[in-house]
């Protein structure tokens, strides 16, 4: 659906035939790009994406939506804590804003490529406790090489429980209606009908990474005529092929 909002795409060189709405700007300007810091055993540039999206929140007012965001309604009245549960346990940071002020926020701030020690996971205890604080006592344990996640999701719900901001955040239902061990019904015809989405829903992740493994795997790597993402794409954002 086409909400009226603004996007505002940062990327480390420009980028060409952006769509009406959107405009580019140089992410060097929030948050170093270079080196791009990737995650060590995975080589994601996700480690890099968290740490500039918590640098972007704490010098605009911009809310941060992941690129695999589909968004149902504008986002223009959306509170000062714009963030989900993603299921019972865990936060994520898909879409996200945190207002200034925010502890969680000043918190997670406050990392950056160089930092090392215990990463910031919830309920850390017993042998994997004792296993993470061995790894920070007598060895650089950079935040390139702490478990996956633990500076997205895992640290985000860490640093909120730990100022106890969790209770801010809106309901599984708000952006993970359709949570990621599902994320083959985007692809499926049908399997998804906008009326049956919840009201108070803001918008779908459509777990991008996930969802171009199964396109590549079962669908030559192309979008269903009859799934979700195109019929939607069709009716509310773009004209249907000839």
């Amino acid at each position: 659906m086409n909400t009226g909002d603004q996007i505002t795409i940062y990327s480390t060189e420009p980028i060409k035939n952006l769509p009406n709405g959107a405009v580019n700007e140089d992410a060097s300007l929030i948050f170093p790009s270079d080196p791009i810091v990737l995650h060590k055993k995975t080589k994601s540039p996700a480690l890099h994406s968290d740490l500039f999206r918590y640098a972007l929140l704490s010098q605009t007012d911009e809310i941060w939506v992941d690129l695999d965001i589909l968004a149902l309604r504008s986002f223009d009245n959306a509170p000062d804590y714009f963030i989900g549960w993603e299921d019972k346990h865990t936060l994520n940071g898909a879409v996200l804003r945190l207002p200034k002020t925010s502890s969680a926020l000043q918190a997670l701030s406050r990392y950056g490529p160089t930092s090392h020690g215990v990463p910031p996971i919830p309920n850390l205890r017993g042998f994997r406790k004792i296993k993470y604080s061995m790894r920070a006592r007598f060895t650089r344990y950079t935040v390139d090489q702490w478990t996956w996640g633990a500076l997205g999701p895992l640290g985000l719900t860490y640093h909120m429980q730990e100022t106890e901001e969790d209770k801010f955040a809106l309901p599984i239902s708000a952006f993970y209606h359709v949570p990621l061990h599902q994320t083959h019904l985007f692809a499926l015809d049908d399997a998804i009908k906008i009326s049956e989405i919840p009201d108070n829903a803001w918008a779908l992740h459509l777990w991008g990474s996930r969802l171009r493994k199964i396109l590549l795997e079962d669908y030559d790597g192309r979008l269903p005529s009859k799934c979700f993402v195109n019929k939607f794409a069709y009716e509310n954002i773009l004209e249907p092929p000839a």
